[in-house]
């Protein structure tokens, strides 16, 4: 009696990673004895696939918790002694925006604005315009670690290096080039193997006149290099587009819903999965100083294949530590009652070529 529940169990665990259309494996056709790892390099958000074997004991689980919140709290705290300093020596907000105001006006009488149908330039976008659309405009390179724990079937271990390089208003490069390791009890250590790189393509079509508006269009494209048998790829050409639309509301506030609805193209893999999700953004940015930055973002996720919402809110601190480099933490909380992760801690240095 007590065998057969626990197997119950078992299968129910697996079913519930089974509604999402990420994984490496079918949802209803899989063997019930198969037990398979399905990471996806390309997003966190279906990463790991335990079917067949034992949830983590609740000492693991609180384990891998504190391990995360520990590394957050950290890295936070280093990061929150340059955003003290920054506050002592940041201008009052009346001599900024008397600053900014005569920045503007020299800035008007020099350019067009982009309303009237012309590129807009390197150069002059990079002043006084949304953080996010100065992010597209400028060529950057990215190393991240990452680290994401679920529920029941143990963490993932995630290097990422991105870059793009920006010509005009057109930035083109990678998005994720992933390293990643499965760390989940009961399995051999297969050590760090190559996911799914991510290729990028993003265009900066309009920047309003005065500055505090723009758009942004961008697409990545999630490759197949990742091995399929072993679970390090989804076996499947997804591409991704993105629309972002930055407001700056004020000096020290920037927000920017965000829409992105990713598909599959085609199949490698006879066992892959085709995918059909939107997700959901709002990113509300905030600058404490002029060296800081943080943000607070809400994300909506909806899976087209299994009819199943889910949700994640999502901290991120970055500070500068010269002028053209970046450090920053992240830490997400999986959201709703099919969350697809338990928590998301990650740390990274961006760098940007200006």
């Amino acid at each position: 009696m007590g065998s057969r529940r626990g197997n119950q169990q078992r299968v129910h665990l697996g079913a519930r990673f089974c509604k999402y259309p990420l994984t490496a494996f079918p949802r209803k056709d899989i063997f019930p004895k198969i037990s398979a790892l399905s990471i996806s390099s390309s997003d966190p958000r279906c990463l790991l696939r335990d079917i067949g074997k034992g949830p983590l004991t609740l000492m693991t689980q609180r384990t891998h918790r504190i391990r995360l919140f520990l590394s957050c709290i950290g890295l936070g705290l280093l990061l929150l002694v340059p955003l003290g300093r920054g506050y002592a020596q940041a201008p009052s907000a009346e001599e900024q925006g008397t600053k900014q105001q005569a920045t503007g006006e020299q800035e008007a009488s020099q350019e067009q604005p982009a309303a009237q149908g012309q590129e807009v330039p390197q150069e002059a976008a990079a002043q006084g315009v949304p953080g996010p659309i100065r992010f597209e405009l400028t060529s950057r390179m990215e190393l991240k670690y990452e680290q994401i724990l679920y529920e029941t079937s143990g963490h993932v271990h995630r290097f990422l290096l991105s870059g793009s390089y920006v010509f005009s208003n057109i930035s083109i490069g990678v998005d994720e080039f992933p390293i990643i390791k499965v760390d989940t009890t009961g399995r051999p250590d297969e050590g760090y193997t190559l996911g799914d790189i991510i290729l990028r393509f993003g265009y900066v079509p309009y920047i309003a006149p005065s500055g505090n508006f723009g758009a942004a269009l961008v697409t990545n494209l999630t490759c197949p290099t990742g091995d399929f048998e072993k679970g390090a790829g989804n076996g499947r050409f997804a591409p991704e587009p993105r629309l972002f639309l930055p407001y700056k509301v004020n000096s020290w506030f920037t927000t920017v819903p965000a829409i992105y609805y990713m598909f599959t193209l085609r199949k490698e893999e006879e066992l892959a999965q085709r995918v059909s999700l939107l997700t959901l953004r709002l990113i509300n940015i905030f600058y404490p100083s002029s060296t800081t930055y943080l943000i607070v973002e809400p994300r909506y996720y909806y899976d087209f294949e299994g009819n199943n919402p889910s949700g994640e809110l999502r901290f991120h601190v970055g500070t500068m530590i010269t002028r053209n480099t970046t450090a920053f933490v992240e830490y997400s909380a999986g959201l709703g009652v099919n969350k697809l992760f338990e928590a998301k801690a990650a740390c990274g240095l961006r760098y940007f070529f200006r």
